[in-house]
């Protein structure tokens, strides 16, 4: 009787922890799934916002810390995504992910894009998910199928799609770069990829020679004289 008491004691144990990681895991995603949020001085770049809108179908900004990568997408995503609900035509839908050191596991990453993609538009990776989670299971890291799905029910959807992966440099493992590789070279027609890094690593240099890649570099982002001019001004600073 004891033993079975034990058992059963271990048993929901397991699922109680199952759920409790779960609940976390859910919360970290929801939480890093978040535009950047814009400081309050922030100082609205029309100009690059609209070199973002007429940029190639993947876009990266690549400059060191401090040139305002994050807070520049996060204006345009939330811009662009506002924008399409008045624009007569089919509601762009969007994905943000605000990448840190967790990130830096294939399995890991995948459970990230996948949760954030689901909170977005609902049931559309129930088969990649699924199959994710089948083969954590197994042990098996053959993660292609589960891009290969998602990217599948991706491009049939009706409308365009944006997929924001913001401070890629979180990442150095190259099998974790291959996940990024692999939806940058079969990224559906539907969807605009952004990405944000300090650096590109050698791993994707390659990717250099795409022709629907955009590097937009700091001398791009940097501040020009009127630039501070105009915030100064904003700030009541004349002089």
């Amino acid at each position: 009787m004891a033993l079975m008491k034990t058992s059963s004691f271990n048993s929901d144990k397991d699922a109680w922890l199952s759920k409790l990681d779960q609940k976390v895991l859910s919360s970290w995603i929801a939480l890093n799934s978040q535009p950047a949020e814009l400081p309050e001085h922030y100082l609205a770049r029309p100009e690059l916002s609209q070199r973002l809108t007429q940029a190639k179908p993947i876009t990266w900004l690549l400059a060191p810390a401090g040139y305002g990568k994050s807070v520049l997408l996060s204006d345009w995503y939330n811009q662009t995504l506002e924008s399409s609900q008045s624009s007569g035509q089919a509601q762009a839908l969007g994905t943000w992910l605000s990448m840190d050191v967790k990130d830096n596991q294939p399995a890991f990453l995948l459970r990230h894009l996948l949760e954030a993609i689901n909170s977005a538009i609902p049931g559309v990776v129930t088969d990649a998910l699924a199959h994710l989670i089948s083969l954590e299971n197994q042990k098996n890291e053959d993660y292609e199928a589960v891009l290969l799905l998602l990217l599948d029910e991706l491009k049939d959807l009706n409308c365009p799609l944006i997929l924001v992966m913001d401070n890629l440099h979180c990442i150095d493992d190259p099998d974790t770069w291959q996940v990024v590789q692999y939806i940058m070279t079969q990224l559906p027609n539907n969807m605009r990829l952004m990405l944000s890094s300090r650096y590109i690593p050698v791993a994707l240099c390659r990717l250099r020679l795409d022709s629907r890649l955009d590097i937009i570099q700091q001398g791009e982002l940097s501040f020009s004289l009127q630039d501070l001019d105009h915030w100064l001004k904003q700030r009541g600073i004349d002089d």
